[in-house]
């Protein structure tokens, strides 16, 4: 092992004179199986201070009277683990001596003022999931004195009541740019918003509930809290409204429309981001020409709301034009009844240093399948599709936006398989372009890029490929990033890890099962992703 990660070094310091962006080095090996369902190490690991923790839930089921199990019949247990780079376990405790206290919600780790948090949820009687956060000591794992934020009401319906059985209260925080705060927001009943705010000293300085006004159920995307504590929060309805909360410093509270700023056009759920000088916070998404329709987006654009003014701005629009969409047909769009689509993406935001902005993503269907042949027992699919990375760069100025994307198709059918490996982009912003890192076949990587997308019904071949486009379209440079995998073995980018205030990433390497082990999943080294000039 050590002579394959001297390999790995020597293959980067010799590349590094050719216009290289990053560098990559790799953990000692490991063996780590993952199972569909059960308790996960790699998928559920939170980098923090050089090590890596992990929350495993003991999940009770009521399996003697599974078909009469109701929400408030589960109970679960959960443990916290630490582990070093090369997953050699440290410490691990179990929360609350291992009994049995908790819904059935994974509890979540959090970044906070240099601190570990948790935040998790417990059974109220029967009515309703109460969220407590509490501070982990990283010596011992032994959690401080818990605060209780929030009271969701929850329906104690039957386990068959698939649309009702509350699996994921989708609790989103922020933290201030000064470490001096965090936000907290849930929304209970899909009308009222909760918002808490709170001290590094994990006190609540200011506690909100905002009823909603609007049709519909809505949930929180993550928020921004400033430096002197105005809170700003985009709300989604599954009906298709998109709003903008903002609460100011005295607690004065306006629910802003962000659907009439695109007429004509229905934006998907918001993002948000604050701005580098922190004067005006964006808020961006992809757009579609229908509403209600998840699958295709026909455009993408970005707003800001001036901190100083208190108020949306005129947005951007970039609708993607028929050649930019036929450019794409078999890499990321269709054409049906001579009507063009592109597959749906939640695109990141980056701000450059000209001050130029670039809404990047990978347009992607993912859907899953059940298959049964005979007597034997139902399988579950993950079906995949991605297309082409897209990057849009807008200038703030004149809003004239310039399109450029990544040629490749990546379609694969995986057993078991939940979440999709190929969505994340690992971007690096610099004056006047963007470098990326995202995953690519080989063959397609190496191969000029006007020649026809190669593409495989395999994560075999799949690499790292870094690229790096230019504000006016133009593809400087496309490469293969690191050393290639033996065997089936993947690059898992939907399980990378960073850490705030942190600039590498932390890749997974592993493999799908087959056969008798294809709802598992064999993990064997950490990749460590870092800018090439550190």
């Amino acid at each position: 092992m050590k002579q394959f990660t001297l390999l790995l070094l020597f293959a980067f310091a010799g590349a590094a004179g050719y216009g290289q962006h990053f560098k990559v080095s790799s953990s000692a090996e490991f063996k780590i199986t993952e199972r569909l369902n059960k308790n996960h190490v790699i998928s559920n690991s939170m980098s923090f201070r050089g090590s890596l923790y992990s929350i495993y839930m003991n999940k009770s089921t009521g399996a003697s009277k599974w078909l009469f199990t109701k929400v408030f019949d589960i109970k679960n247990a959960f443990e916290i683990a630490k582990y070093d780079i090369n997953m050699n376990l440290v410490k691990e405790s179990k929360v609350e001596n291992g009994e049995k206290n908790f819904a059935n919600i994974n509890p979540e780790l959090i970044h906070f003022n240099d601190q570990l948090l948790v935040g998790y949820f417990k059974h109220y009687k029967k009515e309703s999931f109460d969220y407590y956060i509490a501070a982990v000591d990283t010596v011992s794992l032994a959690l401080s004195e818990p605060v209780k934020l929030f009271s969701v009401p929850v329906k104690n319906v039957g386990i068959m009541n698939v649309s009702e059985f509350v699996t994921e209260i989708p609790v989103q925080y922020a933290v201030s740019p000064d470490n001096s705060h965090i936000l907290f927001t849930v929304v209970s009943s899909g009308k009222t918003v909760n918002v808490q705010v709170l001290t590094r000293e994990l006190k609540t300085e200011k506690k909100y509930e905002v009823p909603v006004s609007g049709a519909g159920e809505y949930s929180t995307a993550k928020g921004i809290i400033t430096n002197d504590g105005f809170v700003l929060v985009p709300l989604n309805s599954k009906e298709g409204d998109r709003k903008l909360l903002t609460i100011d410093q005295a607690g004065k509270k306006d629910q802003l429309s962000v659907n009439n700023l695109v007429p004509g056009k229905y934006p998907y759920p918001l993002d948000c981001q604050l701005s580098r000088d922190k004067q005006s916070v964006y808020l961006y998404s992809a757009l579609n020409n229908n509403k209600g329709d998840d699958l295709y987006c026909h455009g993408v654009f970005v707003t800001s709301y001036d901190l100083r003014e208190n108020k949306l701005q005129k947005p951007l629009i970039y609708p993607f034009s028929a050649e930019f969409m036929t450019a794409l047909i078999g890499k990321g769009s269709v054409k049906s009844a001579n009507i063009l689509y592109v597959f749906t993406f939640r695109p990141q935001l980056t701000e450059l240093d000209n001050g130029d902005l670039v809404l990047t993503g990978a347009p992607e269907i993912l859907r899953s399948e059940t298959t049964q042949y005979g007597n034997q027992r139902p399988k579950s699919w993950g079906i995949f599709e991605a297309g082409s990375v897209i990057s849009v760069f807008i200038n703030k100025e004149t809003g004239a936006a310039t399109p450029a994307f990544l040629p490749r198709r990546i379609f694969l059918s995986l057993p078991g398989a939940l979440s999709s490996p190929f969505s994340r982009v690992h971007i690096l912003g610099k004056a006047g372009s963007i470098a990326m890192v995202y995953l690519d076949y080989e063959k397609n990587i190496n191969q000029p890029i006007d020649k026809p997308v190669y593409t495989f019904n395999s994560p075999d071949g799949l690499v790292l490929a870094e690229a790096e486009i230019g504000k006016d379209g133009t593809i400087i440079s496309r490469k293969q990033l690191g050393l290639n995998q033996k065997g089936n073995y993947s690059y898992y980018m939907n399980y990378a890890l960073t850490e705030p205030g942190q600039d590498f990433l932390l890749i997974p390497i592993g493999k799908q099962g087959l056969n008798f082990n294809e709802y598992k999943e064999f993990f064997t080294y950490w990749y460590k992703l870092e800018p090439a000039g550190k």
